[in-house]
């Protein structure tokens, strides 16, 4: 799904700009969506050429595009982590601004005015988007936006992006599952994923690893992947008491007592991943898929 930028998050006020900590939150919400956008290829950003003069050349520029120093700074982010996920559109019409059912803020008349029109399209499309909002609506994520006119009987909701780690929920975990015993780095960065995306940013408590054998069973597996995935980093921010009373994790051990286990899928059809935690390092062993036999039990 592609997304349409509140054009709060692009622009800001003279006197917020000189307020450091709402330019330092400015800046800072901005990068975060664009550096996550782009490093994930999450979504395609429809822009306009209007968007594209109110942004480089309008006579109201952006505080940032006015200060040599900020402009050196910003510019290559935008050339690097923006531009090239742009998709330049035509408006079919000369559609009029779209009437929006809450009120946004924006500093700048002009954007302001085109980011209506452009909504105005995708009404007419009946195209939903993502909204990413500016640091200034985020409060907008409690609410249901929804854009509206007088020429279309329909109307569109967006879902909305208030925080750039919202974004993650949207990655596709398969791009960061082990092919190969040499894919543990790859694996890393998806537990990584996960524990921002659905775990609240929860940190881990231990150093962790991967067996040979570990990354060889998940390389053979096909269902469960997130699941799998999910409850690694789910342990990984959990004591072991935690995990043991758990109801999903069930976390025991295994007959011998070197070993632990948790679930990742629930009995009838139960999976398990077996590991071994000492002086603070998990080492993840064995996955055990449907119907395979647990060794050592």
């Amino acid at each position: 799904m592609n997304t349409v930028l509140d054009p709060a998050l692009i622009f800001i006020a003279e006197n917020e700009w000189n307020d450091d900590e709402k330019r330092d939150g400015f800046l800072k919400h901005l990068c975060d969506n664009f550096v996550i956008i782009d490093t994930y290829a999450l979504t395609s950003i429809y822009w306009t050429d209007t968007l594209e003069t109110c942004l480089w050349s309008s006579p109201q520029l952006p505080p940032w595009r006015r200060n040599v120093d900020w402009r050196n700074s910003l510019v290559p982010l935008f050339y690097k982590n923006f531009i090239r996920n742009i998709v330049l559109i035509n408006l079919t019409r000369s559609w009029p601004r779209c009437i929006v059912n809450c009120l946004m803020y924006c500093c700048h008349d002009a954007a302001s005015e085109e980011f209506l029109r452009l909504m105005h399209e995708m009404i007419d499309r009946a195209e939903d988007v993502f909204l990413c909002l500016g640091r200034m609506n985020r409060g907008l994520h409690k609410t249901q936006v929804r854009f509206q006119c007088n020429c279309h009987a329909n109307s569109l909701v967006t879902p909305t992006i208030s925080d750039a780690e919202q974004w993650l929920k949207y990655v596709d975990i398969e791009a960061f599952w082990p092919e190969t015993t040499a894919d543990g780095a790859k694996l890393q960065e998806g537990l990584d994923v996960v524990r921002r995306a659905e775990l609240r940013g929860a940190a881990f408590l231990y150093e962790y690893s991967f067996s040979t054998q570990f990354l060889k069973d998940l390389a053979l597996t096909i269902d469960h992947r997130r699941d799998i995935v999910k409850t690694m980093a789910m342990r990984l921010t959990l004591s072991r008491n935690q995990a043991a009373q758990h109801p999903r994790l069930q976390d025991e051990a295994v007959e011998g007592g070197r070993e632990r286990r948790f679930r990742v899928t629930q009995r009838p059809a139960s999976t398990r991943i077996h590991y071994r935690l000492s002086r603070g390092i998990l080492q993840f062993l064995r996955y055990y898929g449907i119907g395979q036999h647990d060794e050592g039990i």
